[in-house]
């Protein structure tokens, strides 16, 4: 198979949905695809090969610009390789950017089926400000898909309030169960536990999160601080990653005398693991959510998550059985939480496990790629 994929970022610019589709396609060797995505960086290469996985960008390295004319620039490209080798399948990463470049070519060639996976956690309101203009063509996003993947079922209604009337299967994202599993040596912990400077007696709550707006770190902080002001635990909140909001959220941080906050930046993924490992808790009160990788990730490292009941994460977290839910923008809710989970540890024990158990059994990659691997051939055999 030729599979032909539109995608806005990829490798290196890795999140939730560029490390599933990396993810997926390097366990299904027999797939032959060509991402096409934006060049936003003069640095990269234009073209470069992953195993079955050709990579083609196409722009300037100019962020801004590169996203906005890339549906037509990934078009024009797509169209010159299909016609030097067909391509049997396209699908496009998201209904943004790669939604509007598979439309275009499904309407250049439309006896090759369409498929629309869903990724974006953005809320609706997000979606409405950015499309409202061209709303006629955004719907088409979706309706004209031959089938579509959502990663929850949150992202399967959004599919439907566009019109959308054909067959859809959900297919959830995964987690590299050995990475999150592996045991960490004990002196490895301590190291970092020194390099941090977290006492050996000092609770540990860590996000893994890109700071923007839906994902609510702001709420974090506050919540961190009315619980460790009010129970004066030692504790340390560690926030990976980063985003346009890192330095209103250092100031915030700052403003309210919010102590031991420490901001790590962007991490290597297969450094994640360290990290969640020095945790006892692992938080993200997101405003609105696709799904979210890191949940599951902390689950499969044997954290217990609290998280909101929003978007997709219903899926997977249930109240004190598989996590913990706190209110969307409460950061008592987010200090009561805290409190809770850390001060019965049966009902801890329990969580971990059952959410342990949960990963396993239905978000390893490999369960995941055989689906996706049904998805593909089903739109070549429907």
């Amino acid at each position: 198979m030729r599979l032909l994929m539109f995608s806005i970022t990829f490798r290196p610019f890795i999140g939730g949905a560029e490390l599933a589709e990396e993810e997926i396609l390097k366990r299904l060797p027999e797939i032959q695809t060509t991402v096409i995505t934006a060049l936003l960086d003069k640095k990269l290469s234009r073209e470069e090969t992953l195993g079955n996985i050709i990579i083609k960008r196409v722009g300037w390295g100019r962020r801004r610009l590169d996203k906005y004319l890339f549906p037509f620039l990934a078009f024009r490209l797509a169209s010159q390789l299909h016609r030097e080798n067909p391509f049997n399948l396209s699908q496009a990463i998201m209904a943004n950017y790669a939604g509007l470049a598979a439309l275009i070519f499904k309407f250049r060639f439309p006896s090759v089926p369409y498929l629309l996976t869903m990724q974006s956690g953005d809320s609706p309101f997000f979606f409405f400000i950015r499309t409202w203009w061209f709303y006629p063509i955004y719907r088409m996003v979706y309706t004209k898909a031959d089938f579509i993947q959502p990663i929850s079922n949150y992202l399967s209604y959004r599919a439907k309030s566009y019109g959308y009337k054909g067959s859809l299967k959900v297919v959830p994202n995964g987690v590299d169960l050995a990475l999150f599993q592996n045991e960490i040596p004990n002196e490895k912990i301590i190291s970092l536990k020194r390099e941090l400077g977290i006492k050996e007696d000092e609770t540990v709550i860590v996000t893994a999160s890109r700071l923007v707006y839906k994902n609510a770190i702001d709420q974090l902080i506050l919540g961190f601080h009315e619980w460790q002001s009010k129970t004066g635990r030692n504790a340390t909140l560690l926030i990976i990653g980063d985003g346009n909001l890192r330095k209103k959220l250092e100031k915030l941080a700052e403003a309210i005398g919010a102590k031991r906050v420490i901001f790590l930046g962007e991490k290597q993924y297969r450094d994640l693991p360290q990290y969640f490992k020095l945790a006892d808790v692992f938080i993200r009160p997101s405003r609105s959510e696709g799904m979210g990788n890191a949940f599951i990730e902390a689950m499969a490292a044997g954290i217990p998550v609290i998280a909101t009941p929003v978007g997709g994460i219903p899926d997977f977290l249930e109240h004190k059985v598989t996590g913990f839910f706190c209110e969307k923008d409460n950061p008592m809710s987010i200090a009561r939480a805290i409190n809770e989970i850390l001060g019965d540890n049966e009902l801890r024990r329990m969580i971990v496990k059952n959410a342990k158990a949960l990963v396993e059994e239905r978000y390893d990659w490999e369960k995941i790629s055989g689906e996706m691997n049904e998805v593909y051939h089903l739109k070549l055999n429907p």
